[in-house]
């Protein structure tokens, strides 16, 4: 398995990761990840309670957040999700840009959905941002299942994924 928990000495080459995508998502003209987040802070938050996940793949190839428990933001949702039991949440999931096309993206899914599935987790949670088209793919691609649109706590709306495991 390629993918490992994250730590500090990870956080330059995550954030570069997010650059990269970031840069990406403008030139495609989605807002998403135009601010500050996900910046330095919120890494390294992640990498303090455990949830912070890097693929390995000739260095860091991709980071994903894995968080257990209920998201609030998914309590509310304008459809409805698969199944009513214990999942955990994907949150910053970023591939490096710069090696598009050799299926980073689609590994890091993989190797987080087995992961998952030897912690006994019954689904996987995902949103993103309606224009993002290649995450929608990804997320749809990987079995993800698109369950209707939730609301972040800044009030901006995002399209909801769920995916049974």
């Amino acid at each position: 398995m390629d993918l490992r928990m994250a730590t500090p000495a990870d956080v330059e080459a995550i954030l570069h990761l997010i650059a990269l995508a970031r840069e990406r998502l403008r030139r495609l003209g989605i807002d998403q990840w135009q601010g500050p987040y996900p910046g330095r802070e919120t890494i390294l938050e992640d990498i303090g309670k455990g949830a912070g996940y890097v693929l390995e793949r000739a260095g860091v190839a991709g980071y994903v957040a894995i968080l257990p428990g209920e998201e609030p933001t998914y309590r509310q949702i304008e459809g409805a999700w698969l199944q009513q039991g214990p999942y955990c949440t994907l949150h910053r999931v970023v591939a490096d840009t710069q090696r598009r096309g050799q299926g980073l993206g689609a590994s890091l899914m993989a190797e987080v959905a087995t992961l998952a599935q030897k912690g006994g987790v019954e689904a996987l949670r995902a949103d993103t941002h309606r224009a993002n088209t290649p995450m929608r793919h990804l997320l749809e691609k990987q079995g993800f299942v698109p369950c209707g649109q939730i609301m972040l706590a800044d009030g901006a709306p995002r399209m909801a994924y769920e995916k049974r495991l």
